[in-house]
């Protein structure tokens, strides 16, 4: 490649090809710049979800709690600490992706 002389075509299209090579690389990067940031800023949406979920199932335990005195008598401490732990585990499971 050295032994000949490029036209100016060709050197042209040399230059091209790896010019967009290089615009290829940083498009790369700058979608994982991307990617990290939009993973950074969902985490708190994440956290506020586990936390309001937990909430939502202290509420549905109480609320059954006061509707269940007909049934048989459950702890509405045991209801709530079930479905709390139901709701985590949804919460974490959703964050493995």
């Amino acid at each position: 490649m050295f032994d000949k002389k490029l036209t100016s075509l060709e050197l042209r299209k040399q230059l091209l090809v790896a010019e967009s090579e290089v615009n290829r690389t940083l498009l790369v990067v700058e979608y994982q710049n991307l990617a990290g940031h939009i993973r950074a800023a969902t985490q708190p949406v994440r956290y506020l979800t586990s936390l309001v979920s937990a909430l939502l199932a202290l509420s549905n335990a109480v609320r059954e709690r006061k509707s269940v005195a007909a049934g048989p008598k459950r702890f509405w401490s045991s209801a709530f600490l079930f479905r709390l732990g139901l709701a985590l585990w949804k919460s974490l499971a959703g964050n493995r992706n």
